[in-house]
């Protein structure tokens, strides 16, 4: 069938059939079809024109998504890196919102600023299972042996072997620096290996009794040493930008099978500090009693005294001597560089000779009294012997019978007596009465010296507490 139709182009509708000449034309059909098309390319058009702002919009979004995907935030306890085609552009950013480029063309690098702590349990702790670092020594096995890669141990400058236990804290302060040096996976091993350098390099030097005596606290120079190598390392060979807080010696023993010999050696000990320095309080007492304030004093001038005796320094030695007695006396005294107030000295050298210069007035006084009794008895033995004597006799008597504990009892001469002696009651008791004052004024005088020492070791631990 041919494509082209018939078509009465000259035909007027408004004519009479009869009145029209008759006429055709001919029409491809693709032009109708293309004339039905119009309406769906129409739509086409506008759907793709749609959909072209459509992605357009969404490409502006994701272009604006792109650019504020570098807005991030730091948290609390860290710190940020800006880095802009792998550069840093600052320092640090502190907590808060920050802006970056976006990735890949840059990214803020988080580091965390809190503090770490890290635990050396078993580098040099006997083997143990897994989880077990932390079980009590006396429950460790006690081998004969130890064996290399199982048992952690070190040797001592005396060339004794010990296990320990160690923890470290440490903070990431130079964050910049922290980020360009150190990747975070290796941080924790980095830390470790500069430790165990200071501990290994560190105990090499000590002896195993300083290191069984260092404390759990950082005050030890063992603990300071390690920290500082391990510092150095960190600073001048790797530039870590971390700093290590504190290292702690947790726990420490002898070979587990020696322990008991180690245990009595360090008890000795204990015990004569304990009594060296029992020792050095009961002879700082004896000293604050004796002398007072004046103690230091005097025992440097007799110090200096001892010298100048050995040295035959005899000029120097009694003005050392003088100095010493006027100390003694409270009197103020001068001696080279040594200047003593007026009564420094207290307690019982006060006492003591206080007593002695009464005892020598006494003395004086007593002598020159029996001198004046004797010139007296040789006057009158010269004028009348008999009658001295007789006086003599006399008075010899009386003091004899009256002393109280003897007792009188007149006889008829040539008599025949049967005498029983029983002690007086009234003189036993008289007798017992004084014991017992004895008795308490000792207690008295104990009493005091004890309240004395005890303000004394209060005074000296005051001192101790505020130096």
């Amino acid at each position: 069938m041919s494509d082209l139709e018939p078509v009465d182009a000259g035909r007027d509708d408004d004519m009479p059939a009869s009145s029209r000449s008759a006429s055709m034309q001919l029409r491809d059909v693709s032009d109708r079809d293309e004339a039905m098309m119009d309406p769906a390319n129409q739509s086409l058009a506008e759907a793709l024109r749609i959909t072209y702002s459509i992605v357009q919009a969404a490409m502006v979004v994701l272009a604006l998504l792109f650019v504020f995907s570098g807005i991030q935030r730091i948290d609390e306890g860290e710190r940020g890196i800006p880095l802009l085609f792998g550069r840093p552009t600052a320092e640090q950013l502190d907590p808060g919102l920050h802006f970056s480029a976006p990735f890949p063309i840059g990214e803020i690098v988080k580091v965390d600023a809190t503090t770490s702590t890290l635990g050396l349990m078993s580098q040099y702790w006997p083997g143990v299972r897994e989880g077990q670092e932390e079980m009590a020594i006396d429950k460790l096995a006690a081998v004969t042996s130890l064996t290399p890669g199982v048992d952690g141990s070190l040797v001592s400058a005396d060339l004794n072997v010990a296990h320990a236990q160690w923890r470290v804290e440490y903070r990431r302060v130079r964050h910049r620096q922290f980020a360009e040096n150190i990747l975070p996976d290796a941080e924790k091993a980095i830390v470790t290996a500069v430790v165990q350098r200071g501990i290994v390099r560190v105990v090499a030097e000590t002896s195993i009794d300083n290191l069984l005596k260092a404390g759990e606290s950082e005050d030890g120079t063992i603990s300071s040493r390690i920290k500082e190598i391990a510092q150095r390392t960190l600073d001048e060979d790797l530039g870590a930008g971390i700093v290590i807080d504190k290292v702690t010696l947790y726990r420490k023993t002898a070979p587990i099978r020696l322990r008991p010999n180690f245990a009595s050696v360090q008890g000795a000990s204990s015990k004569a500090k304990a009594e060296r320095d029992a020792a050095l309080r009961e002879r700082d007492i004896l000293l604050q009693q004796v002398a007072g304030e004046a103690t230091n004093t005097l025992i440097e001038l007799i110090q200096r005294y001892e010298s100048a005796v050995e040295l035959e320094q005899v000029d120097r030695a009694g003005q050392i001597l003088a100095t010493i007695n006027a100390v003694l006396e409270g009197r103020p005294a001068e001696f080279e560089d040594i200047v003593v107030p007026e009564g420094l000295a207290t307690g019982e050298v006060t006492e003591i000779i206080s007593q002695a210069r009464s005892l020598a007035t006494q003395t004086r006084e007593l002598a020159e009294a029996d001198l004046k009794i004797f010139n007296a008895k040789v006057a009158q033995f010269e004028a009348n012997p008999t009658l001295m004597l007789y006086r003599d006799w006399v008075s010899a008597y009386q003091e004899l019978t009256g002393k109280p504990f003897l007792q009188t009892m007149l006889l008829p001469e040539d008599a025949l007596s049967d005498i029983r002696i029983n002690a007086d009651p009234s003189i036993l008791k008289e007798m017992y009465r004084d014991t017992a004052r004895r008795q308490v004024k000792q207690m008295r005088e104990q009493r005091t010296r004890e309240i004395e020492e005890r303000r004394f070791e209060s005074e000296e631990g005051i001192r101790d507490t505020g130096g």
